[in-house]
């Protein structure tokens, strides 16, 4: 079999494609992970998944907006899965976050303006790529943060910029923010969060007009966002402006392959057929407690295909999905030496075909 025939093969099984609410999110944060951990009552696991997930976890899963929601499979059969809610009680009834991994300084310096959501988002990301990140914004800097919801309190927003602070990132005041002529001359690059008055107006001259894909403004190496009234689409347009940042200081492309860097839709089939109807959980003002949290977990589906695996005794044996198995087959008949054909895996399908009639795409394990 050739390497371009196993990839045709493997693209017809959809099993390993992002379940509905990740590919939803703009910023990919795997609900069906976190609520596998939650049902189990793991707070802790599923928290460290949030927190390696989004750049400000203890803000963003506080005020998420959850366009998941819309995707949500359980959204006909009772309603969506409360997926904002379970992320908010994961960081307040699991542990405190963990200090912050040193990442080893690459060289590069980035400055970020302003001290508003998408900065301080796209001011993590920073940190994570190796950068030393200097953050020019007011002087009271927990207020942005605060200013959100009264859910961020004071004593959260000032653990956040700590955490920020402890990962590298230095905090200056807006005034000490030299002119757009003179930004590339003592930084490699810059992002500019919009979200911020004050930032709009330091950069007003460059962020007239941003692009929409590469949020690239007038200036070079100048990437600006977070104009968008949703939370979680300004924390997005700080990754992506961070993200156009690193390919213009690898000298990449701004622009090709970025179409998975926001909402997508995803190429997962889940079947509804026999799932029963549940309510949500209420959501309390003061948000679930552990024990609510774990049952409205149990509420979602773990969206998988495994269509054709439900009707099959071969794959059920074997302990695999079609996509699997190409790959298996194709590293068997790729060793030279040896009858590799001979192999119980290999041959003990009964090339019924019952799978290919099955399976939304039509993969047939037979061929």
């Amino acid at each position: 079999m050739e390497k371009a025939r196993l990839l045709e093969f493997e693209s017809k099984c959809v099993q390993e494609e992002p379940p509905y609410c990740q590919a939803a999110c703009p910023l990919h944060l795997d609900g069906r992970a976190l609520c596998a951990f939650v049902r189990e009552g793991r707070l802790e696991d599923a928290r460290k998944l949030i927190e390696k997930t989004l750049p400000l976890p203890e803000t963003l899963a506080r005020i998420c907006d959850a366009p998941c929601r819309e995707a949500c499979r359980r959204r006909e059969l009772g309603g969506a899965v409360e997926l904002g809610a379970l992320e908010r009680a994961c960081v307040e009834r699991g542990p405190l976050r963990r200090a912050p991994l040193l990442i080893p300084k690459n060289g590069k310096k980035v400055a970020v303006v302003g001290g508003g959501l998408s900065a301080l988002c796209a001011a993590s990301e920073g940190i994570r790529k190796g950068y030393s990140v200097a953050v020019f914004c007011a002087e009271d800097r927990a207020a942005a943060l605060t200013a959100l919801s009264p859910l961020i309190t004071d004593e959260i927003a000032r653990r956040e910029l700590a955490w920020l602070e402890k990962g590298g990132v230095l905090f200056l005041p807006l005034e000490d923010l030299p002119p757009l002529s003179e930004l590339s001359v003592r930084f490699d690059a810059a992002y500019a969060g919009l979200d911020d008055p004050l930032a709009v107006c330091a950069t007003a001259e460059a962020t007239a007009s941003v692009n929409p894909v590469s949020l690239e403004t007038s200036v070079g190496g100048l990437f600006a966002g977070g104009a968008a009234p949703s939370f979680i689409l300004r924390a997005a347009d700080g990754r992506r402006g961070m993200k156009s940042a690193e390919r213009f200081l690898q000298g990449a492309s701004l622009f090709s392959s970025r179409e998975k860097e926001g909402p997508y839709p995803t190429r997962l089939f889940t079947s509804t057929e026999g799932m029963t109807s549940a309510e949500p959980e209420a959501v309390p003002q003061e948000g679930y407690s552990s024990e609510e949290a774990v049952k409205e977990a149990k509420r979602c589906a773990l969206c998988e295909c495994m269509e054709c695996v439900k009707h099959c005794a071969y794959m059920q044996y074997y302990k695999g999905h079609p996509k699997k198995f190409a790959r298996e087959i194709y590293n068997n008949l790729s060793v030279i030496q040896g009858t590799r054909l001979a192999n119980g895996m290999i041959n003990s399908c009964t090339l019924c075909g019952r799978c290919e009639r099955i399976c939304p795409n039509g993969f047939s394990m037979a061929d």
